[in-house]
């Protein structure tokens, strides 16, 4: 498929021509969405993207379509979307390697963001089990 030749080159505009009009011809052609679905995410069109996996997923709803749209959510800071999706993906293929990456990389983002917000909280702020008392005498929180 030509499109998916210009998505992998960063040929982007090309790739969406392409892929857009493969799709008016067959318009549930199911790996179309998905290169369609992968240009729009690497152009930064999230909606688009998620979009058209959901209508791949309507043609195609196998384990690999489940993940694509997973790392879509998961770029997109929708972490529980993309677990839904992850997990899914496992329930139609247990042994679907991409998916249990994809909740590694879940769990990842979902401790970074926690971390970030517990570093920029002041102590007193923090959930009980995370400020040390010596945090509250020395912070004054109103």
């Amino acid at each position: 498929m030509r499109g998916r030749l210009h998505r992998r080159a960063e040929r982007n505009e090309a790739a969406l021509a392409d892929l857009t009009t493969a799709l008016a011809l067959e318009p549930q052609h199911s790996d179309a969405l998905v290169e369609r679905a992968i240009t729009h995410a690497q152009m930064g069109h999230t909606a688009d993207a998620l979009a058209d996996m959901d209508d791949a997923i309507r043609a195609r709803p196998d384990a690999e379509a489940h993940v694509v749209r997973g790392h879509i959510n998961l770029t997109a800071g929708h972490r529980d979307a993309a677990l839904a999706d992850f997990n899914h993906a496992l329930e139609l293929d247990p042994e679907h390697e991409w998916a249990r990456g994809g909740q590694r990389e879940n769990d990842i983002a979902f401790r970074r963001s926690w971390q970030q917000r517990v570093s920029t909280t002041r102590p007193c702020q923090r959930p009980g089990h995370l400020a040390r008392a010596t945090d509250t005498q020395t912070t004054k929180c109103n």
